[in-house]
């Protein structure tokens, strides 16, 4: 098994086992997760509304760029940063 799981990993292709601890272990967040956490939380969402304004010119030109649904977002990007993913 030793020289398989060398063999894989000398490939590139190296074996990801996944098992359930049988206690679960809490890691705090890093100082960088915790400011992006508490960015998140801020966030005010306004779920199926858009407002865009201009106080430019009679014909302004928008780039705009939306999220459908940012409570989803929050709670996947929360999500990733409790399992320690990128």
């Amino acid at each position: 098994m030793k020289a398989f799981l060398s063999t894989q990993k000398q490939a590139g292709t190296p074996v990801v086992v996944e098992y359930k601890l049988a206690e679960e272990e809490t890691e705090e967040y890093t100082e960088e997760q915790q400011e992006a956490y508490n960015k998140l939380k801020e966030l005010t969402t306004y779920a199926g509304q858009t407002n865009i304004y201009s106080t430019n010119s009679p014909s302004p030109i928008f780039t705009v760029t939306g999220i459908k649904d940012v409570n989803s977002l929050i709670t996947q990007v929360n999500q990733l940063i409790l399992e320690g993913g990128n």
